[in-house]
């Protein structure tokens, strides 16, 4: 009975979450197409310039990488459009009432990098909002997603996926999921030239959340491997990426 409950309350979470979704797509989508045709915020210079920008080639990154950012950096990748409305909400509550929180998706973490614009001011956001939301719409999110890993900064001496893996001294394919994990956390807490017990705090405690986070994934689903959860399922099935071999 009380699985049930569970499982009952998780779907109606994912009911509530997609139809929120969903009630703010058209908004945002009319009023980054309105924005671009009047010229306001460099809208279409902005979103040309992020296409030019991603590689023909991302074949060389793993699905891996990609599921564990999705799971753990943008959990509603798969049902938002460019732009996480909950995940916004969720930050502004949060920055007003404890301590300041991000809510940026995926598209717009590309959008920010691609751009290195980091004003922090709210027609900064909004640009990167909007911009992120035509994205979205004109290329599939693994494209992005691959593409972001690929420019990411990851630490003072590790600027893009190539410089890990000269540290790591090893491929992307070969290696584990641990080291994975890692990867995704520089994101959120970047490697300092050199590392202080404060970082290395912070640094593990990322790496643990985002492993709790992979393992409820894994039971939600009732599997044994990350790269069978419904995130990477979703994301393969509609790509037709395939794995390092």
């Amino acid at each position: 009975m009380l699985r049930l409950n569970k499982i009952h309350r998780k779907t109606i979470q994912a009911i509530v979450e997609s139809s929120v979704c969903r009630i703010f797509r058209w908004p945002y989508l009319w009023v980054a197409n309105i924005f671009m045709a009047l010229g306001l915020f460099n809208l279409r210079k902005n979103l040309e310039y992020c296409l030019s920008a991603m590689p023909d080639d991302l074949e060389y990154i793993p699905d891996t990488f990609v599921s564990v950012l999705v799971i753990g950096e943008d959990h509603r990748n798969l049902i938002h459009f460019g732009v996480d409305p909950i995940a916004i909400a969720r930050a502004v509550v949060s920055t007003l009432f404890w301590r300041k929180q991000g809510g940026s998706t995926i598209e717009q973490q590309f959008v920010r990098v691609t751009l290195a614009d980091y004003e922090q001011t709210f027609n900064r956001k909004l640009r990167e909002q909007l911009t992120a939301t035509l994205l979205s719409q004109r290329t599939n999110r693994r494209a992005i997603a691959k593409a972001y890993l690929e420019k990411a900064y990851y630490g003072t001496i590790f600027n893009g996926l190539h410089a890990l893996e000269r540290s790591y001294g090893k491929s992307l394919c070969d290696m584990s999921l641990d080291e994975i994990v890692e990867i995704t956390a520089r994101l959120k807490y970047p490697q300092p030239l050199r590392e202080s017990t404060i970082w290395r705090e912070k640094f593990q405690r990322r790496c643990g959340w985002i492993k709790l986070r992979l393992e409820r994934t894994r039971m939600r689903n009732g599997d044994e491997t990350i790269t069978g959860t419904d995130e990477v399922n979703s994301i393969v099935k509609s790509q037709g990426e395939k794995q390092c071999v």
